[in-house]
């Protein structure tokens, strides 16, 4: 197993019972998708829809990326059971 890559971004996040919310600044977009491949593998996305996106029956988790042209990398995390 290859080791996931060193993010150099900030970062904010808030969390509550059904997962947690993080947010990133855009210094590093590509970085973060490619760990996300790395660790994750390919995620479920649309050339016309700015997200991506992980199944939870894929990995465990819910995970919707918001790349969306606005504002700071919007990740989100749901805990399975929890939609």
């Amino acid at each position: 197993m290859t080791a996931a890559p060193t993010l150099r971004m900030t970062w904010w996040f808030k969390e509550d019972q059904n997962g947690f919310q993080v947010l990133f600044d855009r210094t590093n977009r590509i970085g973060f998708e490619h760990f996300l491949e790395q660790t994750f593998g390919n995620a479920i996305s649309s050339d016309t829809y700015p997200h991506l996106l992980y199944r939870v029956r894929d990995i465990g988790v819910g995970i919707v990326c918001n790349f969306g042209t606005n504002g700071p990398l919007q990740v989100i995390c749901l805990k399975a059971g929890t939609f």
